[in-house]
C-alpha cells in the first residue's frame, strides 16, 4: 500500500511539472497500448482488505479515459491495424485497448461503452479460464486471507502460521504469500493452490466460472465487428519460467482451441503477466514462429517507430484501480515515467 501511495504521488508530481508537455513535444512514440483487466461497478474502490482491486476499474472512468484520449486528439484503432502504423505519417498519436483473460464482466460493463464510442477492443482469452476450471490463485488467496481468522499452511514443506484476525493482518500475511505463491514452480504452485483450498472449502473452479466467460459468451462477443478476440496461453503460466516445450504448447495449443472454438483465425498473443519473470525472448520469438501478427506484454512504456521489429514484444500500460485519475493517466501517457524506468531506451526485449 505504502508502495502504491509513492507511485501515484510520483505520477502527481510528474503531471504538474512543465516537463510532461515538454517531454511529450520531444517524444517521438507512435502511440499506446492500454491494459485492463476487470471494469466493475465498484471497481478498485473496496474498503478494508482488497488487494486485487488494482486490477479492476469502474465503468466510469473506462469511459473518463476514452473522452480524455479523444480530446487529446487520439486516433482508436484495432490490434489487427497497428502493424500499418508503422507505415503510417500520421502524426497522431494511437490508442490500442486490451483486456486480458476473458473476464464476464468486459462483456457487460466494458464493452456497451467501447461500443457507444466506437472503440475497437481486443480480449486476450486463456483456454482454461473460459473452460471453467484454471486456478486463479490470485483471486484464491485473496479469498482464503479475507475469509479466514487463522491460516495454517504448508509452505515447500514447513508448516507455517498466518494470523487474519484484522484488516492489518491480512494485509501483511497477503504481502508475505502473494511473493512466495507468484514465485512457485508454475504446476506446483497450481497444485499447492487446489490443495489449499480443498483444505478451506473453497470451490476454485466455481470461482472461475463466476468470473469467466464461458466459450459461448466468447462466441457472442467475437461477433462483435469492434471485438477482437486473442490467445493467453491455455493455464495461464507465466511461459519464460517453463521449458521451452512446455511454453510452446502453451502458446500454440492456446491459438489452435481458440481458433476450434470460435471458428476464427488468432492472430494475436499476450504473455500471461506479461513482466521481465514472465516473458522473454525465447518466448518472444516462439510467438513469431507459430504465426502471431503481435504478441503483447506488460512491460511499462509507450509505442515506438523502433517497436516495428519487435512486435511479438511490445510494451502496455497498465491501467490500475489504484491510479484512477485522468491526472495520472497523463502523466503515463507522456512517456517520460517509462523513460526515465527504462532509461530512455524506446525498445526492451531482454
Amino acid at each position: 500500500m505504502k508502495k502504491a501511495k509513492l507511485i501515484a504521488l510520483a505520477l502527481k508530481c510528474i503531471h504538474r511539472s512543465r516537463l510532461t508537455n515538454l517531454w511529450g513535444s520531444l517524444s517521438t512514440a507512435k502511440g499506446a497500448i492500454l491494459c485492463f483487466h476487470h471494469v466493475l461497478p465498484d471497481g478498485g474502490k473496496h474498503s478494508g482488505f482488497s488487494p486485487n482491486h488494482q486490477l479492476e476499474i469502474t465503468p466510469e472512468f473506462l469511459e473518463q479515459i476514452i473522452l480524455h484520449l479523444k480530446s487529446k486528439n487520439y486516433r482508436f484503432i484495432a490490434i489487427d491495424d497497428l502493424s500499418n502504423e508503422f507505415k503510417s505519417a500520421s502524426t497522431r498519436p494511437f490508442a490500442v485497448f486490451t483486456f486480458d483473460d476473458g473476464y464476464r464482466d468486459n462483456a457487460h460493463y466494458a464493452a456497451p461503452i467501447l461500443r457507444k464510442h466506437g472503440v475497437p477492443y481486443t480480449i486476450y482469452v486463456t483456454n482454461r479460464i473460459a473452460e471453467g476450471t484454471c486456478e486463479l490463485w490470485w483471486r484464491a488467496l485473496e479469498t482464503l486471507i479475507a475469509n479466514n481468522q487463522r491460516l495454517e499452511l504448508q509452505i515447500n514443506g514447513v508448516s507455517k502460521l498466518f494470523d487474519t484476525s484484522s484488516d492489518d493482518k491480512k494485509v501483511i500475511s497477503s504481502n508475505i504469500l502473494f511473493p512466495i505463491v507468484k514465485a512457485m514452480d508454475e504446476k506446483l504452485q497450481r497444485d499447492w493452490i487446489r490443495k489449499t483450498c480443498k483444505q478451506y472449502n473453497i470451490d476454485l473452479d466455481a470461482m472461475c466460472r463466476e468470473n469467466a466467460m464461458s466459450w459461448d459468451e466468447l462466441r457472442d462477443i467475437a461477433k462483435d465487428p469492434l471485438c477482437t478476440i486473442g490467445a493467453h496461453t491455455v493455464n495461464h503460466f507465466a511461459v519464460r519460467k517453463i521449458s521451452k516445450e512446455d511454453a510452446a504448447f502453451e502458446i500454440l495449443e492456446s491459438q489452435k482451441v481458440i481458433e476450434r472454438e470460435l471458428g476464427r483465425s488468432i492472430k494475436h498473443f499476450a504473455f500471461p503477466y506479461g513482466d521481465y519473470a514472465a516473458a522473454g525472448p525465447r518466448d518472444f520469438s516462439l510467438a513469431t514462429e507459430f504465426g502471431f501478427t503481435t504478441a503483447v506484454t506488460t512491460r511499462k512504456g509507450l509505442v515506438f517507430q523502433e517497436h516495428h521489429k519487435h512486435l511479438n514484444a511490445l510494451p502496455r500500460l497498465m491501467i490500475s484501480g489504484r491510479y484512477q485519475s485522468i491526472a495520472l493517466l497523463d502523466a503515463l501517457l507522456s512517456g517520460l515515467p517509462f523513460a526515465l524506468l527504462n532509461r530512455f531506451r524506446k525498445v526492451d526485449i531482454g
